[in-house]
């Protein structure tokens, strides 16, 4: 199986990559390959800007390229897992930022397509 795994925070040293790094360690030794995304060391940009916006009904909008990129590495798993803390009661914001320029209409017709729930 092929795991989309995306983890958000600052610290390396955090409960957040522990809790990672323990799932990590789970899936190898059964074999599973791990996708990872990294937010704040792979150098994702959480800025919203008027391109992520434009033209964002059209369910066949070109992507910027890395946004592109990102599509692709979801559609390509088999699951997807998000390991974040809870601060103020809710994800980080560099996670939001994520879902909102990754996990769009765009993206929503590309796993409709496929049929996958």
């Amino acid at each position: 199986m092929k795991v989309k795994l995306v983890v958000a925070h600052p610290r390396q040293n955090s409960l957040t990559f522990a809790v990672m790094n323990r799932f990590i360690d789970g899936m190898k030794e059964n074999h599973h390959e791990i996708d990872i995304l990294d937010l704040y060391h792979d150098g994702f940009d959480p800025l919203y800007s008027l391109e992520d916006e434009r033209d964002w009904q059209n369910p066949n909008k070109q992507h910027a390229p890395v946004i592109r990129k990102e599509l692709d590495r979801v559609l390509a798993a088999d699951a997807i897992v998000l390991v974040f803390p809870i601060w103020w009661y809710n994800m980080p914001s560099m996670l939001k930022a994520y879902l909102d320029k990754v996990w769009n209409m765009g993206l929503l017709n590309r796993v409709n397509s496929k049929k996958v729930l």
